[in-house]
């Protein structure tokens, strides 16, 4: 996907794909090439957009093996508000009535697997609130190999 991007829109971070909403066209050319289509297009209404994090279509405890945050398919979200219907063991947000001022807080409560989030800007109050807070230093991953550790036998 890295590689179909032309807008340097998308980066690999700890094996997941991060998208810079600035840089993005919408081009879809990375879902288009996505080996594990776990990227979908996401329409942006606002600066801010509610998504379910998850792509992964099995049941609760095949899910639990592979992912801390997957969802379970419990379907939570879709018995607190109709903006949400389940396909394929998955949440589906309907778009056409997503309403970027609807309370989406009470439906985040519910999803104890917190698999649906935020994309996009964060809002105001949001980055004041976590304004006092101290930034850890980035950790970047170092690519070794098995290879890379064994002796040379030739």
């Amino acid at each position: 996907c890295v590689a179909a991007c032309d807008y340097d829109a998308i980066h690999i971070r700890d094996g997941l794909a991060v998208i810079d909403y600035e840089a993005c066209t919408g081009c879809k050319a990375c879902s288009r090439v996505c080996p594990r289509n776990i990227i979908s297009m996401v329409p942006f209404k606002s600066d801010r957009m509610l998504v379910v994090a998850c792509s992964n279509q099995d049941f609760a405890n095949d899910v639990k093996a592979v992912c801390k945050v997957g969802c379970t398919g419990c379907q939570s979200c879709t018995r607190k508000n109709p903006l949400f219907s389940m396909e394929d063991n998955l949440p589906v947000i309907h778009y056409e009535d997503y309403d970027p001022a609807h309370d989406f807080i009470p439906i985040l409560e519910k999803c104890k697997m917190e698999s649906l989030i935020f994309v996009g800007q964060p809002e105001p109050e949001d980055l004041a609130a976590v304004a006092s807070e101290e930034v850890p230093e980035r950790i970047t991953a170092e690519f070794k190999t098995t290879v890379d550790d064994s002796d040379w036998w030739g």
